[in-house]
């Protein structure tokens, strides 16, 4: 099984276990990084809260997990939901938004379950607001 990254959910304290290769892939192409802060954005699957992260592995929120955890992975499938923007027009900060489903979900399920999220408080590293994406 791949490496996980375990993050905290800084609303509710959920324990969330994520595919590594899976987050870290929208920063594989240097000239092509939607952030240089290497920040994505992850729904919560408890408390439905959309927050910003950090993958550096020293961040006090992140740990990168070894291999005595892995046997612990969750079996959700990490999915790429989609890459958020900043309210600010001229603000290039991109955010990629991902989110953690049963692999049995279907389309529509997770449609359902988007629905549901919370995006207040979410916001780029210059404070600016990410609004919830249109149509959803």
């Amino acid at each position: 099984m791949a490496p996980q990254i375990l993050i905290h959910c800084t609303s509710c304290g959920s324990s969330m276990l994520l595919a590594a290769h899976t987050l870290e892939r929208p920063f594989a192409i240097p000239d092509e990084q939607p952030n240089d802060s290497f920040a994505v954005g992850i729904a919560c699957r408890s408390c439905k809260s959309v927050r910003r992260y950090f993958l550096q592995f020293r961040h006090a929120e992140n740990d990168l997990l070894g291999e005595e955890h892995e046997a612990e992975a969750q079996n959700e499938d990490t999915i790429l939901v989609n890459t958020l923007g900043c309210e600010v027009d001229d603000c290039r900060f991109l955010l990629p938004l991902f989110a953690q489903w049963n692999p049995q979900a279907t389309a529509e399920d997770r449609l359902a379950d988007i629905q549901t999220w919370r995006w207040e408080g979410l916001r780029c590293p210059e404070g600016h607001p990410i609004p919830k994406p249109k149509p959803w």
